[in-house]
């Protein structure tokens, strides 16, 4: 029996004098709740450890320590949580078969929301300003995803990006 369920997730933040959530990570998965379990456990991890040094011959080197350190995606949700008051995951569509549509979807919400730790690929070397009308995705096979979306966002998460308030 297969109960993965594909889709896309948003992470919000809040602290307890914000009055709207602030998107802080869009993901998509073919499996998006044990993606989901996988990023809450990040948030726990420990920072840099020590371990014994074991050399090819499965021999401990006495003495020689060596610091394992966490990945980038540990390090960034640790920090999330460590940053924010109230976390929410949210799942913003299910059972979304299709990889492409997954995207589209992806890259509409972080665009909408200008989800703050976001990336889309590889990360940016340097600072870059990204205007709103620089953002732009057919959204076109996923409407009825985006019509629900919107409904939501509007009303309980910060616009940042296209369609937002000037």
């Amino acid at each position: 029996m297969n109960n993965k369920t594909p889709g896309v997730w948003i992470l919000l933040g809040r602290n307890e004098t914000a009055e709207k959530w602030e998107c802080l990570q869009v993901g998509i998965n073919v499996d998006i709740y044990q993606e989901i379990v996988t990023d809450i456990d990040y948030m726990y991890e420990q920072g840099k450890t020590e371990k014994d040094y074991i050399n090819q011959f499965g021999e401990k080197c006495e003495g020689l320590k060596i610091f394992a350190y966490p990945s980038e995606h540990n390090q960034l949700y640790s920090f999330i949580r460590n940053t924010y008051e109230n976390l929410a995951f949210v799942i913003v569509a299910e059972n979304v078969e299709e990889l492409e549509k997954r995207k589209t979807i992806e890259k509409y919400v972080a665009y909408r929301t200008r989800a703050k730790y976001w990336r889309n690929g590889r990360a940016y070397e340097k600072e870059a300003t990204v205007k709103n009308e620089d953002l732009s995705v057919d959204i076109s096979a996923v409407m009825n995803y985006v019509i629900e979306i919107d409904k939501f966002l509007e009303k309980y998460i910060i616009i940042k990006g296209i369609g937002a308030s000037k």
